[in-house]
């Protein structure tokens, strides 16, 4: 089993480093959406003043020219130049919200590649516990079979029928393989020299 542990650990590493490397590029990834959130609201409020500085220049103009065919900037007129300037404010506003809701859409696509980076690396830690899991139960059943294997081919060469011999453990006692049973003082008939 030692041969196998390199290997073993090996490919359980190749598994977390792929959980670690993913987890790595959907941050990176998120991080651009967060970055791409912040630069649509920017655009957004600057889209917004740049609508509201149109509109007073296009009220400028209504205006002067209002002002240019003698007409008093009171009554209809006044209402009308108020109304124009509420729906400038209007569209500003939804200029702005428009962008507003592009970023969070964007803020929330980048949540869930947090998420998915979050969930690629713990995947990475389940695929290298089961590599090594694997790979464990394997190299057991290797070895399991390699003794079975050894076992069989050391009852091949045994004599078919072989009867036991009992061997002496010491001077003066000896042992039946078979029984285990100890018995007295060696005789010279049983010791035949096999210990």
């Amino acid at each position: 089993m030692a041969a196998g542990a390199p290997l073993i650990a090996a490919q359980a590493a190749m598994q977390l480093i792929g959980g670690i490397e993913e987890r790595g590029q959907l941050r990176g990834e998120a991080r651009a959406l967060d970055e791409n959130a912040r630069v649509t609201e920017t655009q957004g409020a600057y889209d917004a003043v740049d609508a509201l500085r149109a509109a007073r220049m296009q009220q400028g103009e209504d205006i002067t020219a209002a002002a240019a065919g003698g007409a008093s900037l009171t009554g209809s007129i006044g209402d009308m130049l108020f109304q124009q300037a509420v729906e400038y404010q209007y569209q500003a506003m939804s200029i702005r919200a428009e962008a507003g809701m592009r970023a969070q859409g964007l803020r929330q696509q980048a949540q869930g590649k947090r998420r998915a980076g979050d969930a690629a690396l713990f995947g990475g830690v389940l695929r290298a516990g089961a590599s090594a899991i694997e790979g464990v139960r394997a190299e057991r059943s290797a070895s399991r079979l390699e003794a079975a294997e050894a076992r069989g081919r050391a009852s091949a060469l045994a004599p078919s029928g072989s009867i036991p011999v009992p061997r002496q453990t010491g001077p003066f006692t000896w042992s039946d393989s078979e029984t285990g049973k100890w018995g007295g003082p060696a005789r010279r008939s049983q010791s035949v020299g096999i210990r």
